[in-house]
């Protein structure tokens, strides 16, 4: 029966003066002793559109609440599982120093090809705020344009791997280096090139003004400032010390509610990046977006204390 199921994630700490558990062994709002218990699974599944195809799933919890977890196949969690534990470890260590603590989540390793994943509420990856741009511009260019766009434009409205595809052999046909296929013979000048040119296209407000934007007054902003500087150094160190990779915007969410970030697919770790095809050699993630976001004082104020 899946009411002799507890739903992951949800373990009741029988020392907690608050946990409420009677003789019976059950709280008054359905919980046993061992957490929340499984009452039900939703018919509807979300495939969420990335490389390994996840599905987000809906656990109906004997309390009444709905818990929304990550399906994940193809992919083995329990490095994940003991990051997030490291985290929870660290955390009372941040806290007492009086720095803020790492978000965590729960991981669930089914076995070593599959498991589930606690879904990060009213959080959103970083990358969506580059789409909802990239959407809005590519808006007003159809409008202004008459729907006529011409080759530039659309390359710099379309995909961000496209646009960096299109820039990339426009700038090698250009000095005759059009034959070269390979990443290793891509000269770095040239790589160096493109980048700057999809920095100047992109601007460095997005961040920013997505936290203003969603802030009811000017005090609920400077709270949100702060968590987002606070969240930001504690994981940017984290993820050097853990020799964290792969920090593509899809792995790094932020809730435009409070300003936290959350980093998640902790797969790509202790330095396993410096082996890949292309090797990633940043300690951390911290682009121009991020930098501004941090405030007025920018990476010398209240970032750099969390760092330190």
């Amino acid at each position: 029966s899946s009411q002799n199921l507890r739903v992951p994630g949800t373990q009741l700490s029988m020392d907690s003066p608050s946990s409420g558990v009677t003789s019976s062994g059950v709280t008054s709002s359905g919980v046993t002793s061992s957490g929340v218990m499984v009452h039900g699974i939703s018919s509807v599944i979300n495939v969420i559109h990335t490389k390994t195809k996840p599905k987000k799933m809906c656990f109906v919890g004997s309390d009444g609440s709905r818990y929304y977890l990550l399906l994940k196949g193809r992919e083995d969690l329990r490095l994940d599982e003991r990051i997030t534990q490291f985290l929870r470890i660290l955390n009372p260590m941040l806290h007492a120093s009086g720095t803020r603590p790492a978000h965590t989540y729960n991981v669930l390793p089914l076995n070593h090809r599959c498991g589930m994943i606690q879904w990060v509420e009213d959080s959103v990856p970083l990358f969506t705020t580059f789409k909802r741009w990239q959407k809005s511009e590519k808006t007003a260019q159809q409008i202004t344009s008459g729907g006529q766009a011409n080759t530039a434009a659309q390359a710099k409205l379309s995909g961000l791997l496209d646009s960096f595809k299109w820039k990339l052999i426009s700038a090698l046909k250009a000095r005759g280096l059009g034959h070269l296929k390979s990443r290793k013979e891509w000269p770095k000048d040239v790589l160096l090139e493109v980048f700057l040119q999809l920095q100047k296209e992109t601007p460095n407000t997005l961040l920013c003004n997505e936290l203003w934007l969603s802030s009811a007054d000017t005090a609920v902003w400077y709270r949100k400032q702060r968590v987002f500087c606070q969240s930001v150094g504690v994981m940017s160190m984290v993820g050097y010390v853990l020799g964290l990779g792969d920090r593509h915007l899809d792995n790094i969410l932020i809730n435009f509610l409070t300003g936290e970030v959350t980093h998640i697919d902790y797969n790509v770790c202790f330095d396993k990046g410096l082996a890949l095809r292309v090797p990633e050699t940043v300690p951390f993630r911290l682009t121009q977006n991020m930098e501004r976001a941090l405030g007025v004082t920018s990476v010398n104020g209240l970032y750099r204390a969390t760092c330190e």
